[in-house]
């Protein structure tokens, strides 16, 4: 696993207080994770913290899934 993939999976994890593993499950296999207004701003603040990455207002939204995430911060060079 890549070092910025590590560093995605640990800001999702303490971002939506669920375990890591989920975030692996919900990136690669499809399973959902929920989570509330707040939490999605915590969300893409951790992660672009963690990965030195900007999202736009407009991507930050539409964002509303982990792979869907996880395409956008693709988009944006990271290694996931």
């Amino acid at each position: 696993m890549s070092a910025q993939r590590d560093a995605f999976f640990n800001a999702v994890s303490t971002a939506l207080g669920c375990p890591v593993d989920s975030v692996a499950n919900a990136l690669d296999n499809g399973a959902a994770l929920t989570w509330d207004s707040l939490q999605h701003l915590t969300l893409v603040m951790s992660v672009e913290s963690a990965l030195g990455v900007k999202l736009a207002v407009e991507e930050a939204l539409g964002a509303n899934d982990i792979p869907k995430l996880a395409a956008l911060l693709k988009q944006k060079g990271a290694s996931l």
